[in-house]
């Protein structure tokens, strides 16, 4: 058994089954809660870096994670601000991810720029 291997299995990341085989399945079964819920969030925060790359033409989202305070912001500015003088955000959240509320907020925040989005693509086209 190899050292990584030996230091995963301590530490709860793998076990081993009677036989001696790995099963991954049963190890993410017994991941505690707060690791679950950990994934959960990283997925939210991954969408919206998704919405903030694939709207980029329409509106500017800025995001950014903060990790000694767990700490998610994300600003959003016009697609043609002038970035060379004063600038405002035209939204700015900043979501801290160890708070019992944290999904719901993402959720919401996911929402709002979905929100955002469309009626930057709105007016890129003309229609407002």
């Amino acid at each position: 058994m190899g050292t990584l291997f030996s230091k995963a299995l301590n530490m709860g990341l793998l076990i081993k089954s009677p036989k001696g085989t790995d099963l991954a399945k049963a190890a993410l079964a017994q991941k505690p809660a707060y690791v679950a819920d950990e994934q959960l969030l990283c997925r939210m925060v991954n969408a919206i870096s998704d919405l903030a790359i694939l709207s980029s033409d329409v509106i500017h989202i800025e995001t950014a994670y903060s990790a000694h305070a767990k700490d998610f912001q994300v600003k959003v500015f016009n697609a043609d601000t002038n970035y060379f003088g004063i600038y405002k955000p035209i939204f700015d959240r900043a979501v801290y991810l160890d708070n019992s509320l944290a999904y719901e907020q993402l959720r919401d925040l996911e929402d709002k720029l979905i929100e955002l989005i469309a009626d930057a693509k709105d007016k890129a086209m003309g229609a407002v």
